[in-house]
């Protein structure tokens, strides 16, 4: 509101994403339905690696470099 940087808390409950599904007609442009969106955030669960070391390890010299543009896949 106020075009300043401002900071949120992390919320500490349950999260919902919230907005709107429009499906458009190509032709016209035009709007031929709107959907009320509401989905609760369920986190899935998270693996234990007991020694992540080895995960490094695996990776090869140079994983890190990315390409830029369109296809590219970044890697690591």
């Amino acid at each position: 509101m106020t075009s300043m940087p401002a900071h949120f808390p992390v919320a500490k409950g349950g999260v919902t994403l919230h907005g709107i599904l429009v499906d458009i007609d190509a032709v016209t442009g035009r709007a031929e339905s709107i959907r009320r969106v509401a989905e609760p955030y369920a986190p899935e669960p998270v693996a234990v690696v007991e020694d992540h070391r080895s995960l490094r390890d695996e990776a090869t010299a140079g994983s890190r470099t990315r390409e830029t543009g369109v296809g590219a896949i970044p890697n690591g």
